[in-house]
């Protein structure tokens, strides 16, 4: 299938129930989870079709039957650079936390015990002048210049859904350490790290800021409308997640075991 797909789209998949643990027959049932992504509803839409008939000739090949439910669903974000300009200047105004020296160190530690391939991979990211910097001081404590390009991030988030309704602008603090991949251990220990903290709280403030100054300058909230509906070019916001669909109903085991500590 990957002929048929645009080069920014994603298939990702795990088997949930593999119907049984014995090798030597034919389970009765079998269930997998997929996730479709691209940059855009209609290809993800496309690619969903595609993904369900290649289902339905398995079942048919197997004399199987096939069912199929949509879980979940996000849309594409929708930039909004007036908004993200102002942001941005708000955080240009926030004093930055000093980072100590004994989070320095463990934030070294981090960077040093990431993969030659990550450290590779942020490098590209940076250019080679920041990253021996930043390889020394691997925790970012500085504003980086706002970018002039709106470019293709990959992930999901259900904030994209709203910023087709409303004018939307997000902000990125530096809660890692500098080359720590995404879904490792390494993001994980970091959670609770002084400079993680101290990021968040700047998120907060810029985001605050940022919600002042347009509730005090109701034209910054026109221009930003403004944007919306240039960007969007006619097109309307189109849930993906079908009518019937109810979020899930946990038991209180369940609701025990994704409690957090």
């Amino acid at each position: 299938m990957r002929e048929h797909m645009i080069d920014e789209a994603r298939v990702h998949y795990a088997i949930t129930n593999s119907g049984g643990i014995s090798p030597n027959v034919v389970q009765a049932e079998a269930e997998v989870m997929y996730l479709i992504r691209a940059p855009k509803p209609s290809q993800v839409k496309e690619l969903y079709e595609r993904v369900v008939k290649i289902a339905k000739g398995a079942a048919l090949m197997t004399e199987t039957q096939m069912e199929q439910e949509i879980q979940g669903a996000c849309a594409n974000l929708i930039p909004n650079q007036t908004m993200e300009q102002l942001m941005h200047k708000q955080m240009m105004q926030i004093n930055l936390a000093e980072v100590k020296h004994e989070e320095i160190a463990f934030a070294k530690a981090i960077y040093e015990s990431t993969s030659a391939e990550d450290k590779e991979a942020a490098k590209k990211q940076v250019g080679s002048l920041l990253d021996r910097a930043l390889a020394d001081h691997p925790v970012f404590n500085q504003i980086a210049p706002m970018s002039k390009n709106v470019s293709f991030m990959t992930g999901s988030t259900d904030v994209a859904d709203v910023s087709w309704n409303v004018p939307t602008a997000q902000c990125v603090t530096a809660t890692w350490a500098y080359a720590t991949p995404f879904h490792t251990w390494q993001a994980v220990a970091q959670g609770k790290t002084e400079y993680a903290h101290d990021a968040m709280l700047l998120a907060g403030k810029a985001i605050a800021a940022t919600a002042i100054e347009m509730i005090e300058n109701q034209e910054l909230i026109s221009q930003a409308k403004q944007e919306l509906e240039d960007r969007l070019e006619g097109e309307s916001y189109e849930c993906l997640v079908p009518s019937h669909i109810q979020p899930p109903n946990y038991s209180e085991s369940e609701q025990e075991n994704y409690s957090v500590v």
